[in-house]
């Protein structure tokens, strides 16, 4: 199977992971759609090491969003029922998760190599646009 008919078929399981799944029941939205995805790929073939770490990185960012969506509803300090941590430890736990799998992915040649220096200048780069972008959010009103 060639690449863009794999993204088909993901993407598929994803935006209704109740074809594949059934009904969500008790999971988060997350662990229903990851299910989804690996039930439709499953009988494909087995995946490459790339493609396992790269479904790694997609799962940690869709945990991160899912946490952060959580963090809105109930705030950043409230703690789940049978948890230990706030939705801002899980928050930072899932961001180190994420940034490991991309660790991975980037000693296997993957991604590009960063040094410390070229870290620094993109986050300040994209910490300037989310400030310009803030910025025109306010003055259309969007934003306080």
């Amino acid at each position: 199977m060639d690449n863009d008919n794999l993204l088909s078929v993901i993407f598929r399981a994803i935006a209704d992971p109740g074809l594949t799944e059934g009904y969500k029941g008790d999971r988060s939205l997350t662990q229903w759609q990851a299910e989804a995805v690996m039930r439709a790929i499953a009988g494909l073939r087995p995946m490459t090491r790339r493609e396992h770490l790269l479904s790694c990185l997609a799962e940690e960012g869709a945990e991160i969003g899912h946490r952060v969506s959580k963090a809105l509803r109930f705030g950043l300090g409230e703690v789940q029922p049978g948890q230990s941590l706030t939705n801002a430890e899980r928050i930072a736990e899932e961001c180190v998760d994420l940034q490991a799998v991309f660790d991975m992915l980037a000693a296997e040649g993957i991604f590009p190599l960063m040094t410390a220096a070229e870290l620094d200048a993109g986050k300040e780069a994209k910490r300037l646009r989310v400030e310009k972008y803030m910025l025109l959010a306010r003055q259309v009103g969007a934003l306080e």
